[in-house]
Parts: C-alpha cells; structure tokens; sequence
C-alpha cells in the first residue's frame, strides 16, 4: 500500500498529505536545532551564537518570502 503510494500509482488524500508535511517539518526544525548545537559546541558560544541567530533569521526571512506575508 506505501510502496504503491511512494511510486505514485494513487494520488494522495489530504490527509496523507498532512502527515508527509508534518513530518518533513518536525525533521526540518530538529535538523536546524542538532546543527545548531553542534556549531555552538565546536566553535564556541560567541562565534556558534552568531550562526544560531543568523540561521534563525535566515528562516524567517525564506519563510516571510515563500509566503508572501509581509
């Protein structure tokens, strides 16, 4: 039934849709915060504090873009 899915003979419902989504987003928000800490531990916290908030703002400002929310 997956496999079905994945390859494409079936087009998705709204719900499966959903879960791909929440998905992709909660591996998105942990991969930013891992890479975050990680930078933070190797670097320092001055340097590695810097790259935590340009990152931050560098996703806000693609997220403000991608929807046009001004």
């Amino acid at each position: 039934m997956m496999i079905d899915w994945i390859i494409g003979k079936k087009q998705p419902d709204d719900r499966q849709l959903f879960l791909w989504n929440m998905i992709g987003s909660g591996i998105y928000a942990l991969s930013s915060m891992v890479l975050t800490y990680l930078t933070i531990r190797v670097v320092g916290a001055d340097d590695g504090g810097i790259y935590a908030i340009i990152c931050n703002r560098t996703y806000v400002s693609s997220d403000v873009h991608l929807y046009c929310v001004l």
